[in-house]
């Protein structure tokens, strides 16, 4: 299982990451697709990672400063109470807020 970070960056600042734990591999594939189709939906942002193989249900996490999208949870504020490292470090793009370390075998940054 590998890590991956892909985050989208606008004027400097992250406006949405998108996290997996597994086939962290295809981010180059994701940023490339995510560069090419913006703007995009939180959800088309996550169906697309999903069909690019970037993560599975189980493992992607999609965020922004307002909105979450992941498999069992529908509120940002309840993902973030039980996942603190997703609010704390979201506008560092590089770090990956699934491990305290942030680190990410696989990181893209899209510059938009």
């Amino acid at each position: 299982m590998t890590n991956g970070v892909v985050s989208i960056m606008r004027d400097g600042h992250v406006i949405m990451k998108i996290v997996t734990g597994c086939d962290g591999s295809f981010a180059p594939k994701l940023a490339r697709n995510i560069r090419q189709h913006w703007p995009m939906t939180i959800g088309e942002v996550y169906d697309t990672a999903l069909r690019l193989k970037f993560g599975t249900v189980e493992h992607l996490v999609v965020i922004t400063e307002e909105e979450v999208k992941v498999d069992d949870y529908t509120s940002r504020a309840e993902f973030c109470a039980e996942h603190p490292l997703y609010a704390a470090t979201f506008r560092n793009p590089a770090f990956n807020p699934r491990w305290e370390d942030g680190f990410a075998a696989f990181t893209e940054i899209v510059d938009l």
